[in-house]
């Protein structure tokens, strides 16, 4: 019991490493996601909408 001891207290450290890791992981994936969507898409989107109106009205005139 005493050698397996530092064994197993190796064994559940990295797997709590790992599950850090891997939380840590998906919140920066999260934080990114929802920073290019709110700084690139929702900015964005409504001036393509608009110039794409814009596109849609000058070439049914034209």
């Amino acid at each position: 019991m005493d050698l397996y001891a530092p064994i197993t207290i190796i064994i559940v450290f990295t797997i709590l490493f790992a599950l850090l890791f891997i939380f840590i992981f998906f919140v920066v994936i999260l934080f990114f996601f929802f920073v290019i969507v709110f700084l690139v898409l929702i900015p964005w989107y409504p001036l393509y909408a608009f110039n794409n109106r814009i596109f849609q009205h000058a070439r049914f005139v034209h």
